[in-house]
């Protein structure tokens, strides 16, 4: 039996099980790849839980489904960082070759992922692209969101994201009063001297009641719409019923 009252998500406490001589795994990838070791292959067969062969496929599908996550997660990430955030900030001065460089190595990070034919070893490589390289494209660009200002920034933020609802009507649609991405789509349509779409105009009361549609859609919808039929009673007054 073993019993620790410690706080095992402490950096120290790896080196402590080191020196109880405790056994452990750090990496996700490694983990995988000890499913097929003779001890664990042997167990499964003799209990007839899995067969050599299916323990052999399961570690290799693991494997493929890491490495498949990193790749489309570093596409994104070039595809994010070179269509939209270098052309963002550069076109208001901002510097942009720490982004550029980071950016590349992601992309280098990706080719040696693509050429490597063993699941394995390219697991690992998928590991340290996803945990180095890309943590440390992401930390360039979160200093570079940090002085830009936010009209100019082309993505949501964490504000937009997390307060969605503020910046919609009854229906899910943006409104005029939104803030955040709204806001700054409208600017660069100004920019590029495209009519900006009208602001949709304020709804009636009895367009947020919660009528037959929404009663199929269940309790959640209902409890949505109730909450936008209070704010709009709270800023146009009971009269506007």
């Amino acid at each position: 039996k073993v019993i620790f009252n410690g706080n095992g998500y402490d950096k120290a406490w790896p080196v402590e099980a080191d020196k109880r001589g405790i056994w452990r795994i750090d990496s996700g990838v490694d983990a995988m790849d000890v499913l097929v070791s003779p001890k664990n292959m042997e167990l499964f067969a003799k209990f007839d839980v899995l067969s050599n062969a299916e323990t052999q496929a399961r570690r290799d599908i693991s494997l493929q489904h890491y490495t498949g996550m990193a790749e489309i997660e570093a596409g994104c990430m070039i595809s994010m960082v070179t269509k939209e955030v270098i052309p963002a900030v550069s076109s208001i001065g901002i510097d942009t070759k720490a982004l550029a460089a980071a950016c590349a190595a992601v992309a280098t990070g990706l080719h040696a992922l693509e050429k490597e034919g063993d699941d394995l070893a390219k697991a690992k490589l998928a590991r340290v692209l996803r945990l180095e390289t890309m943590e440390a494209c992401r930390a360039v660009c979160d200093a570079v969101e940090g002085e830009c200002p936010v009209e100019a920034w082309p993505m949501a933020s964490y504000k937009d994201l997390l307060f969605l609802d503020s910046n919609q009507d009854g229906y899910g649609n943006s409104t005029a009063a939104a803030g955040g991405s709204y806001t700054r789509a409208l600017t660069q349509l100004q920019l590029a001297g495209v009519q900006a779409p009208a602001a949709p105009p304020a709804l009636e009361i009895e367009q947020l009641t919660a009528d037959l549609e929404v009663d199929k859609l269940g309790y959640g919808t209902k409890r949505f719409i109730g909450a936008v039929a209070d704010k709009y009673l709270a800023k146009y007054g009971e009269s506007s019923k």
